[in-house]
């Protein structure tokens, strides 16, 4: 039996009539607030269901995308070779600076390096009078193997180019110093007539393992220069990009490039 005060709210409820009614509102109430709570869910439903949509609709827009740049597609990575400097770098660089290369831009390649590289006047239009160029990898003589050697056969304008190409290779001992040999006693050329360039990812200084001090200091800025894949070469690529004609050439170039940012 349940007592209620007097001084109670519900003392005056009639316990035969009201509290059934009372257990009916409790019960409509919960019903009311599961439709509620069932309401709430289909809308959020709804409401995910919309951004699941645009979401696929976007990811389709982000493939079409990708499958028509396809940025990440580079064969040098492909092929695993982008750091090999005498199987890849080398012959790369020694094709494109060769006017009879079959990137069949002539001279075009060779002409803008010896712009960007060289700030003498003179020494560019000694370099750039070449009509006889010959471009080799690995030059093989009793001094060493020369990366590349761009030689220059002509009575009133002989001279020779050697790139030395370090990219993780450390120097040889007295490695620079055996190619200016070369070039001095073997092809009898004279200073005027040699430059050589040491080429590294960034612009660095030969060891003295590679060259002597006292030959070093003669030779700096006459016919030693360095060179930087980052400093030189990429600009030199960069900026005659738009003048390259044949596009699977440009395609190549543009892989290169990206190839030299990560040296």
């Amino acid at each position: 039996m349940i007592l209620l005060s007097k001084h109670s709210n519900l003392a005056h409820l009639n316990t035969s009539t009201d509290i059934p009614k009372l257990s009916e509102f409790i019960s409509l109430f919960e019903g009311l607030e599961k439709k509620l709570d069932y309401g709430r869910l289909i809308k959020e439903k709804e409401s995910f269901e919309s951004l699941l949509e645009r979401f696929i609709v976007q990811e389709e827009e982000v493939q079409k995308v990708k499958a028509s740049k396809a940025d990440n597609y580079n064969i040098f990575d492909i092929l695993a070779v982008r750091h090999y400097e005498a199987k890849v770098h080398s012959p790369f660089l020694a094709h494109l600076l060769d006017p009879k290369g079959s990137h069949e831009q002539g001279k075009l390649f060779y002409r803008h390096f010896i712009e960007s590289v060289f700030k003498e006047d003179l020494i560019k239009t000694n370099l750039l009078n070449g009509v006889n160029l010959q471009v080799e990898t690995e030059l093989s003589s009793q001094y060493g193997f020369i990366d590349i050697a761009i030689r220059n056969n002509s009575i009133d304008n002989s001279f020779i180019l050697i790139i030395e190409n370090k990219i993780y290779a450390g120097d040889q001992e007295r490695q620079l110093e055996r190619y200016y040999e070369y070039a001095r006693n073997i092809l009898r050329l004279s200073d005027k007539q040699i430059r050589i360039l040491y080429l590294k990812p960034n612009r660095a200084r030969p060891g003295a393992f590679s060259i002597n001090d006292d030959l070093y200091k003669k030779l700096k800025g006459n016919v030693l220069q360095e060179i930087g894949y980052k400093e030189d070469i990429l600009p030199w690529l960069k900026n005659l990009k738009n003048e390259i004609k044949a596009e699977r050439v440009k395609h190549s170039l543009q892989q290169y490039m990206d190839v030299i940012k990560t040296l």
